[in-house]
């Protein structure tokens, strides 16, 4: 299939979210960006395995203590997941939910609400 087959970036963002949770961050960490680079490339940049990956580059920047890169990758899974999956799917609703708690550890409790208020729309 080669490298930068489609069907290869799901065992990577796979094999990087079991190095993310064994706290092997350095081994992860190019994983995910080679998924990220294979899902924009061939799904495109809207598509939901693509914001996948992206929220999951979005949890390995908060577990480093990157706030403010975690914060822009679950802005933009999220706005993806919104658009491709709908409001109250279960995938868009995990990403929105490590959001706001991400935006309340950040002390953007105004950012937060508003998300708030969003997600108890119809």
């Amino acid at each position: 299939m080669g490298p930068e087959h489609p069907d290869v970036a799901y065992p990577l963002n796979g094999l990087a979210n079991l190095y993310k949770e064994q706290g092997k961050y350095a081994e992860a960490e190019p994983l995910y960006l080679h998924a990220l680079h294979t899902r924009k490339q061939t799904l495109g940049l809207e598509h939901p395995d693509t914001a996948e990956t992206m929220h999951d580059l979005a949890r390995l920047r908060e577990a480093l203590g990157n706030s403010e890169e975690a914060r822009t990758w679950y802005a933009r899974a999220l706005a993806i997941r919104e658009q491709a999956l709908g409001a109250p799917h279960p995938q868009t609703t995990e990403t929105r939910k490590r959001f706001i708690a991400l935006l309340h550890a950040m002390r953007r409790h105004e950012e937060a609400a508003q998300l708030e208020a969003a997600q108890s729309e119809p």
